[in-house]
């Protein structure tokens, strides 16, 4: 989990391990290097956000899923590299 630091980095295989921490301030540039520099390389990244955030300027060496919560981002926003969700 990462706003303006990382939280916690770990594997999860089910939606119960997964515990949201943080909250404002946030810059994905910070989340998604440390996740791409940890010992073990994720395959994807799963990303909740508003979209208020700067992103890498290149595509990690994983697939990447931004689910963009709220109406009042536009997609176009995030980067051309990730799969985007709307959720309302």
């Amino acid at each position: 989990m990462t706003d303006a630091a990382v939280h916690s980095a770990k594997k999860v295989f089910s939606v119960n391990q997964i515990e949201l921490t943080g909250g404002g301030g946030t810059d994905m540039r910070i989340g998604m290097d440390k996740a791409m520099s940890s010992k073990e390389k994720p395959h994807l990244l799963i990303i909740l956000t508003d979209g208020f955030t700067p992103w890498p300027s290149d595509a990690p060496k994983a697939k990447v899923i931004i689910a963009l919560i709220g109406s009042s981002i536009d997609v176009s926003s995030c980067p051309s590299y990730a799969k985007v969700v709307k959720v309302d």
